[in-house]
């Protein structure tokens, strides 16, 4: 039986700052990426990501 799960502001935010704490996360794009842009880190992103996208969900949700 597949279980449905709500997709909440709070579940993936706190999805992604676990995931933060996984270094194999944390380096999953090393292979892919030269070289990061002056400035660039892992937590830096992983903050704008939650600022200004994740923040959205449970209002899309709201209007679909």
């Amino acid at each position: 039986m597949i279980e449905t799960v709500a997709i909440t502001e709070w579940g993936l935010t706190a999805n992604l700052q676990a995931k933060l704490n996984d270094s194999r996360f944390r380096n999953d794009m090393d292979l892919l990426v030269p070289r990061y842009p002056d400035g660039y880190n892992v937590d830096s992103a992983a903050a704008m990501v939650i600022d200004l996208l994740l923040g959205r969900i449970d209002e899309a949700w709201r209007h679909a």
